[in-house]
C-alpha cells in the first residue's frame, strides 16, 4: 500500500538513482549502478531485442497485395464463383478445409441483404419484386450504388464509427462539466463525410488536426469533436494539485486510449505506468502521446466567421470565466475555515471576470452572436440577483420549513414561496440552443493549476 506521508529523502535519492539508470527491473538484472551518485545502463523490462521482434509481428507491417491464391480441391465449383479476389481467398481457404461453399443467394435474398447491410433497414415488398423482376447484368451494382448514394448509408454506418470513438451528448463529470449542447455538429459530419465517401486518411487527419490543416474548410472544424466531447472529470478546486492533476491526467490518458483503439486496433494505455510487456510500445510513446493531448484544452469555438486570433482568445475567455464564475460561487456559499481570505479571493476573481466580460461586450459589438449566447450559460452555483444584498452580499437562505418544525416552530405561512426561493438556488432557469453557432471544439494551448492558495 502508499505511505500515509512523504518518503524520506534518502529513499527518493534512491528512485532518482534507479531513474537515471534506466529503471532496470531488479528481477531481470542487477542495477547497473557503479556508485553512489553514478549510473550506468540498466536492463529495462521491455529490452530492444524485444522491441525489434515485436515490431515485426504481422499486424505492423505495411499493407502489401497478395497474389490471389488458386484452389485446387475438387469441391471448388468452376471459375464462375469467383467474382472478386476476395473469393479466391475464401475458396481457398475452403478449399484447404475440404468444404464446399455455400450456393449463391437467391434475387430476393440478397436484396433484403444488402438493404439491412448499407441502410439499416430492410426493403419494402414492392422494392423486393422490383429487384427479383429485373433481368439486366448489372442490376446488383445499381442496387448498390443506389443505396451507397442515400443518406441513410452515412447514417448507418456513422454510428459505427460514433461507437469507436464514444459519442455522447452527456458528461458524466457532474454539475461543473455540463453536456456537449453542440455535439451533434460533429455527428452530422461524420455522417456527410461517409455519404461524401471522404477518403479515409482525411477523415482521420482532419479529427486530429482540421484547426492546424491550411486546407481545411470552416465546416471542417466540426470533426474536431473526437477530442472536444471526452468525458470530462470535475476537478474540485479545495482538492490537492496533486490530486487534481491525477483527475486531469485520466482525462488525457482517455483521450490517448480512445484515439490509440480506435484508429490502431490497438491499446497503448498499459504504457502510462509501464513498458507493454509484449506489443512493441514504450512508456515513453504513451507519454509522447499524452503530450499532444496535454497542451490542448477544450473550448467553445465560433461557428461563423471571425478572426482566427480574436476566436481563440474567445475560446479562452469562455474557459477562464467558467473555472473564475464556478470558484467564485463555491467560495461565497461555502466560504470554509477562511472566510475572510476566502472574501478576498472571490473579490479578486469578480474583479477579473468584469474585464473579461468587458472583452466579450467588445467581441459582441460585431458578433451579436456571442452576447447572445453568453446570456444563455448556467455557471455552476450561480447566484441570482434578487438573491443578493444592495452592497453584493449573499441574503441567509430562507430556513427550510421541516427545520422549523424541528425547532417546534410554527410553520411558514408563506411555505410555496420559500421552496421556490431554494429551488431558485439550485439553477438558473438558463438554457443553451444546441442549434446556436458555436462547436464544442480543442484548440492548441495548454492548462495550468495554480497553487498560489492551496488552503481554499
Amino acid at each position: 500500500m502508499p505511505p500515509r506521508g512523504r518518503l524520506s529523502d534518502t529513499v527518493l535519492a534512491d528512485f532518482e538513482r534507479w531513474i537515471a539508470a534506466g529503471a532496470p527491473d531488479p528481477r531481470v538484472d542487477a542495477p547497473a549502478v557503479a556508485s553512489a551518485g553514478t549510473a550506468g545502463p540498466g536492463k529495462r523490462v521491455v529490452g530492444e531485442a524485444e522491441l525489434a521482434k515485436g515490431r515485426q509481428w504481422w499486424a505492423f507491417q505495411p499493407v502489401t497485395e497478395l497474389p490471389a491464391p488458386v484452389a485446387s480441391h475438387a469441391v471448388v465449383p468452376t471459375k464462375a464463383a469467383v467474382h472478386t479476389k476476395i473469393d479466391s481467398f475464401v475458396l481457398a481457404t475452403l478449399a484447404e478445409k475440404k468444404l464446399a461453399p455455400s450456393p449463391e443467394a437467391d434475387a430476393r435474398t440478397l436484396v433484403r441483404r444488402v438493404y439491412i447491410d448499407l441502410v439499416g433497414v430492410r426493403p419494402t415488398y414492392e422494392e423486393v419484386e422490383a429487384y427479383a423482376a429485373d433481368t439486366t447484368a448489372d442490376k446488383y451494382a445499381k442496387l448498390v450504388d443506389r443505396l451507397l448514394a442515400t443518406p441513410q448509408y452515412g447514417e448507418r454506418w456513422g454510428r459505427h464509427w460514433l461507437d469507436v470513438v464514444r459519442y455522447a451528448e452527456a458528461n458524466a463529470g457532474g454539475q461543473t462539466t455540463p453536456p456537449y449542447p453542440h455535439a451533434w455538429r460533429y455527428r452530422d459530419w461524420v455522417i456527410e463525410s461517409l455519404n461524401k465517401d471522404l477518403p479515409y486518411d482525411r477523415f482521420v487527419k482532419l479529427q486530429l488536426a482540421a484547426d492546424l490543416m491550411p486546407d481545411a474548410s470552416p465546416t471542417d472544424l466540426r470533426a474536431l469533436g473526437i477530442l472536444a466531447l471526452a468525458p470530462d472529470q470535475h476537478k474540485e478546486v479545495r482538492l490537492s494539485l496533486d490530486a487534481i492533476g491525477t483527475l486531469q491526467m485520466d482525462d488525457w490518458d482517455e483521450r490517448v486510449d480512445t484515439v490509440s483503439r480506435g484508429l490502431l486496433g490497438l491499446s497503448v494505455a498499459c504504457a502510462r505506468c509501464h513498458d507493454h510487456k509484449f506489443d512493441p510500445i514504450q512508456q515513453k510513446d504513451y507519454y509522447r502521446l499524452a503530450s499532444v493531448f496535454a497542451s490542448t484544452s477544450r473550448g467553445l469555438r465560433p461557428y461563423f466567421p471571425m478572426d482566427p486570433a480574436a476566436a481563440t482568445r474567445f475560446m479562452w475567455i469562455y474557459e477562464r470565466m467558467w473555472d473564475l464564475q464556478y470558484t467564485a460561487n463555491l467560495l461565497e456559499r461555502d466560504p470554509g475555515s477562511k472566510p475572510e481570505q476566502a472574501a478576498q479571493e472571490v473579490k479578486t476573481f469578480r474583479a477579473e471576470l468584469a474585464a473579461l466580460q468587458t472583452e466579450i461586450d467588445a467581441m459582441s459589438k460585431a458578433h451579436p452572436e456571442i452576447g447572445a449566447y453568453m446570456k444563455t450559460v448556467a455557471y455552476p452555483g450561480e447566484i441570482a440577483p434578487e438573491d443578493r444584498n444592495p452592497d453584493g452580499t449573499l441574503k441567509k437562505a430562507p430556513e427550510p420549513v421541516a427545520d422549523q418544525a424541528l425547532k417546534g416552530e410554527a410553520p411558514n405561512a408563506d411555505a410555496a414561496k420559500v421552496a421556490a426561493q431554494v429551488k431558485k438556488r439550485r439553477g438558473s432557469g438558463k438554457t443553451i440552443d444546441p442549434n446556436a453557432p458555436f462547436l464544442n471544439s480543442v484548440y492548441d494551448a495548454g492548462r495550468w493549476f495554480d497553487d498560489s492558495q492551496p488552503d481554499l
